[in-house]
């Protein structure tokens, strides 16, 4: 045993003098990284033993993440109509959800207790470095991990007091990375977060809807979904006013990635605020419908699909006697949508699919009132 703790030992330090050491390809330096890693997840105790070898693959781990273009472009700023991040094939955007996900994977392996300080403790260094936004860039984004292993929201409040102020920062990758972490861990530590820290978190997330970078307010929208989705009713509603009335203006006028975003995040409030979303129904539903029936070009299939979901969200927790005066106008578009626009493979099914249970439980629903 001795001898084989040794050879790991030795291994994981070959392979991070290479890495820090050599100019080797990025798919190189990957391999490297993850073969440390797999002997990690084989043997956990070995890392528990030694934290040195630890820091060490971590520091590799943030490398990669550096690893990102220093210029904002047009392209990241404003991303083209039907841009899907889950088919960005970008590198700068690989290397930093390679980053991520190894993270995760090695405080899921190693243990939190263990990994936490050592994380912070090189989050902290990371976030002094002053001339470079890319290690704030990437502590940030580590930081978003730590959520779904922590149990006591209390642990979060340093990372929430840390985070929160990027969200007004001048440099519009750290205001994304901000509404990342905030949104990933609201998400993870549902409902403690949202009680304890939403009067800090959702403000600030708010007015970055109106963001100058439409990169930023589609995120900031989506960190808002996030916290907002699966919430209790009076965690909502304090800002459901100002974040509506700034989501109906981004539908109106924006990008597909913003009018997707803010979507999701009209759906998130109605369905949290139940009955309090009323007042807001009769605004909503000429809004929605516009966009169902006029965005039909191909790379509006997402953002069609997520204004189904919207509706009958919507529909559904207000109840079937307010959404009688639209259910005509609505069936219809949901049948010539399924009749004339759903292809193989489409996104749109699932939406159509899900659209119609909603329906029709709201239809049973009502029935089993009279």
């Amino acid at each position: 045993q001795v001898i084989v703790y040794n050879e790991q030992i030795l291994l994981i330090e070959i392979i991070y003098r290479f890495f820090f050491f050599f100019q080797a390809e990025d798919g190189i330096r990957d391999f490297c990284l993850s073969r440390g890693l797999g002997d990690v997840y084989k043997r956990q105790s070995l890392l528990r033993k030694d934290l040195e070898l630890l820091k060490q693959l971590i520091e590799m781990i943030f490398l990669r993440m550096l690893d990102v273009d220093d210029d904002i472009d047009d392209e990241w700023s404003r991303p083209p109509e039907g841009y899907s991040q889950d088919l960005d094939t970008d590198s700068d955007y690989a290397n930093v959800r390679f980053g991520m996900n190894t993270i995760d994977r090695l405080i899921a392996a190693i243990n939190y207790e263990i990994m936490l300080p050592i994380l912070s403790l090189m989050v902290q260094q990371m976030l002094q470095q002053g001339h470079d936004w890319r290690y704030k860039h990437a502590a940030l984004m580590a930081l978003s991990q730590v959520g779904e292993y922590v149990e006591n929201v209390d642990f979060i409040a340093p990372i929430v007091d840390v985070v929160t102020p990027f969200l007004l920062d001048q440099h519009p990758r750290l205001r994304y990375a901000a509404c990342h972490c905030l949104g990933q861990i609201g998400d993870d530590m549902q409902p403690k977060f949202q009680e304890k820290y939403n009067s800090k978190c959702v403000p600030p997330l708010v007015q970055l809807m109106t963001d100058a970078i439409p990169r930023v307010q589609s995120h900031a929208c989506a960190a808002l979904t996030n916290i907002f989705e699966g919430s209790p009713q009076d965690y909502v509603i304090p800002y459901m006013n100002e974040a509506l009335e700034k989501a109906f203006a981004l539908i109106k006028d924006s990008i597909s990635i913003v009018k997707e975003n803010a979507m999701s995040c009209i759906s998130a409030i109605s369905e949290s605020a139940k009955e309090a979303y009323i007042s807001y129904y009769d605004i909503s539903m000429p809004i929605l419908f516009n966009i169902l029936t006029t965005h039909d070009k191909k790379e509006y299939k997402q953002l069609r699909g997520q204004t189904i979901e919207c509706i009958t969200l919507m529909s559904y927790s207000v109840g079937i006697q307010h959404f009688a005066k639209y259910a005509k106008d609505v069936i219809q578009a949901m049948i010539l949508i399924q009749t004339n626009s759903v292809e193989e493979n489409d996104p749109l099914k699932s939406y159509l699919l899900s659209g119609w249970q909603r329906l029709c439980l709201l239809t049973v629903s009502y029935t089993h009132l009279r």
